[in-house]
C-alpha cells in the first residue's frame, strides 16, 4: 500500500526527531561524567572554607588598612609615557562561583575560579603580578559626595575598588608570609545619570539578599569585564604604606573618566549603610603620577 505525501513526511519528521533526542541523551550523558570526575574544582569552590574565610577576612580588613583617600591635583601629577601598558588577563573569564557580603559598612563581592584562570592585572607601573582578591565599594550619604576619591576637587557619589594581592603571596600565604604581602587597588569613580546603568544589575538586585550586617549569599556568577572597562594606559597612580595584613606598599590605580548609576540605584546601595567613606588627604606633588 502507497503512502501518501503527508505521510510520508510525517515518518520522516519522527525518525529525525528520535535521532536528535539519542543524541540529546549522549551529550548529556558526557556532561554528567565529566562533571563527576572533576572533583578538585567542586573541593576547592564549595568545600574550602577556611580558604573562603581568609579572603572575607583579608577583603574586610581592607578598609581598616589603607589611609585615607586623597584629592587628585590632574596639574600637580607627574606625567610618564609608561613603557609597556597595563595588562589585564581572567577578567573575561566568567567565575564559576561568586558571593556578596554585606560587612557591616560596605558590600564585597567575590568570584571563584579554578587555581590557574583566577584574574591577574600587572605591568604599567607594576613591578609583579597581582591577584583579584575582592570589589567593594565606597559611597556617601548624599550624591553630593561618597567616593575616597576626588579629582580637582570634584567629589563622586561612589567608588568601586578592586583589591588585588601580589600573586606569589596571595591569600592562602597571608599568615606565614604577611611582612611580604602587598596589594594592588584599582578604583573606579561613578556619578549620576538619569537612567539606570543595567551593567550593576548583578550587584544591585541581589543587596536584598544581604540586608543585615554580616549577610553572605552566594549570586549568580557574572562576567567582570561588563561591569568596568579594562583600561591600559591615561590613569592616575600613587602608592602608600599600610598596616598589616598587608605588606610595606599598595598602588592605587585611578580610573578618570567616570561610569554612570542612577540616583534609585544609588539609593539601593544606602539601605546597606547610610555611608562609609573616609576624609580625603593631599598628596604631595612628586608622589602622583599621571600614566599617558
Amino acid at each position: 500500500m502507497g503512502l501518501s505525501l503527508p505521510e510520508f513526511l510525517i515518518i520522516c519528521g519522527s525518525i529525525f526527531l528520535i535521532g536528535f533526542l539519542f543524541l540529546e541523551v549522549i551529550n548529556w550523558g558526557k556532561i554528567i561524567s565529566s562533571l563527576g570526575s572533576n572533583h578538585d574544582l567542586e573541593v576547592t569552590v564549595f568545600e574550602n572554607t577556611e580558604d573562603e574565610d581568609d579572603r572575607e577576612s583579608l577583603s574586610r580588613k581592607h578598609s581598616e588598612s589603607f589611609e585615607s583617600p586623597v584629592n587628585i591635583v590632574p596639574r600637580q601629577a607627574v606625567v610618564i609615557e609608561i613603557s609597556e601598558p597595563l595588562k589585564w588577563n581572567g577578567y573575561t573569564v566568567p567565575p564559576i562561583a561568586m558571593t556578596i557580603l554585606n560587612s557591616g559598612e560596605t558590600v564585597i563581592v567575590q568570584g571563584f575560579w579554578n587555581r590557574n584562570l583566577v584574574p591577574t592585572i600587572s605591568g604599567g607601573p607594576l613591578k609583579h603580578t597581582y591577584q583579584l582578591e575582592s570589589i567593594s565599594f565606597r559611597w556617601g550619604v548624599s550624591d553630593q559626595s561618597g567616593s575616597e576619591h576626588s579629582i580637582g576637587q570634584v567629589n563622586y557619589p561612589l567608588e568601586m575598588q578592586l583589591l588585588h594581592v601580589k600573586k606569589t603571596n596571595s591569600w592562602e600565604n597571608t599568615e606565614e608570609h604577611s611582612d611580604d604581602v602587598d596589594a594592588t587597588i584599582v578604583s573606579y569613580l561613578f556619578q549620576i545619570k538619569e537612567n539606570d546603568n543595567p551593567l550593576l544589575d548583578p550587584i544591585i538586585m541581589n543587596l536584598c539578599r544581604i540586608q543585615k550586617p554580616n549577610d553572605k549569599d552566594y549570586i549568580p556568577p557574572f562576567q567582570l569585564d561588563t561591569l568596568f572597562p579594562l583600561f591600559e594606559r591615561k590613569f592616575y597612580s600613587y602608592s602608600e604604606k599600610l598596616n598589616q595584613p598587608f605588606g610595606e606598599i599598595a598602588t592605587w590605580i585611578i580610573y578618570p573618566e567616570p561610569l554612570s548609576l542612577s540616583a534609585s540605584q544609588m539609593a539601593e546601595l544606602r539601605t546597606i549603610s547610610k555611608g562609609n567613606s573616609r576624609p580625603m588627604r593631599t598628596l604631595s606633588p612628586q608622589d602622583l603620577y599621571y600614566h599617558e
